[in-house]
């Protein structure tokens, strides 16, 4: 894979492709990028500035800041950068679909009493107009794992009270995110703590890729940089290192995010990767797609252009100028 693509022309047809059209319609890619170690970080700023031009909800992940071969780890992370409260009065904006909403931002204030004020009629008249939707179209929606269900519909009835220290919600919110600084009691929502974990971590992904266009935002881009996986010998720097286990855990990961891509909505993944992940080698000291042949089959491009570079390939090497 001597061959690259310039960056900005490869995003240029991933927006004509998939930003644009495709995944805002419910569709869903991966794509594994190539890149030097020194045009690591600008190749990741600039795809993740170009998801936000576009509207999306967009989240890195990064190798050194969390455990890449625990799916709830990513997750966690994940769900550290996504604005909770904006995505529940999203919903209510949706479901406030006979009311007039014009000019309503749903990044900040009391949301229930934007909308009464805007139609002359009190919270609590919107508010029992509302409820039976929010059990309607979030509760009882089957796509979306049981607990985040309960999570957004909770999330959605709190939402009435706009200051953090009446906001019923924080607790959800800590436990979305792994936060235990502060203690987090689940009882009255009836979810257990440890819903989350390596089974079920990919079903709250797909059910938080969903709910992101159900509020009606184009989807989510999720940057995977994996290039720490690569570090070998560990360096003992203090710094995540990941054993041969643990790297083929991650590729199983990979593989798994491949095979499901058509049960996925709106989600537009991106793993920015070292060159040593084209090493096709299958020995002790490889770290490439060769230990990993159910990954390498799945990505590899069997058949290619003797002159020119498939720009959407599930596999390119990006370059920058």
């Amino acid at each position: 894979m001597s061959d690259s693509i310039e960056l900005n022309t490869w995003l240029d047809v991933m927006g004509d492709e998939y930003l644009t059209s495709y995944v805002p319609s419910g569709g869903s890619t991966i794509k594994i990028c190539v890149v030097d170690p020194d045009d690591r970080v600008p190749v990741v700023d600039r795809i993740y500035d170009h998801g936000n031009s576009l509207g999306y909800v967009v989240a890195k992940v990064d190798g050194e800041a969390v455990r890449l071969h625990m799916l709830e780890d990513i997750f966690f992370l994940i769900a550290q950068q996504i604005d909770w409260r904006t995505l529940a009065r999203r919903a209510i904006l949706r479901m406030a679909n006979s009311y007039s909403t014009s000019g309503i931002d749903p990044s900040h204030g009391n949301i229930y009493e934007a909308i009464a004020d805007l139609n002359s009629v009190t919270v609590d008249f919107l508010l029992k107009e509302i409820r039976p939707k929010i059990e309607q179209l979030i509760f009882r929606d089957p796509y979306m794992a049981r607990d985040f269900r309960i999570v957004m519909m909770q999330m959605c009835l709190h939402e009435r009270f706009e200051d953090d220290q009446s906001y019923g919600g924080r607790d959800l919110i800590n436990w979305l995110t792994n936060n235990k600084e502060s203690p987090i009691n689940l009882k009255q929502f009836s979810i257990n703590k440890s819903s989350i974990n390596r089974t079920t971590a990919q079903d709250f992904l797909k059910s938080l890729s969903y709910f992101i266009r159900w509020v009606g935002l184009p989807g989510l881009i999720l940057i995977i940089d994996n290039t720490r996986v690569f570090v070998h010998p560990n360096p003992r720097n203090g710094i995540r290192y990941y054993n041969r286990a643990q790297l083929m855990d991650h590729y199983e990961i990979l593989r798994n995010f491949i095979d499901d891509i058509d049960q996925i909505i709106g989600i537009f993944t991106t793993v920015i990767t070292d060159p040593e992940f084209l090493n096709a080698n299958n020995d002790r000291f490889s770290r490439g797609y060769g230990i990993y042949d159910a990954l390498r089959t799945r990505v590899m491009n069997d058949v290619h252009d003797r002159d020119l570079v498939n720009p959407i390939a599930t596999l390119v090497r990006l370059y920058r100028r």
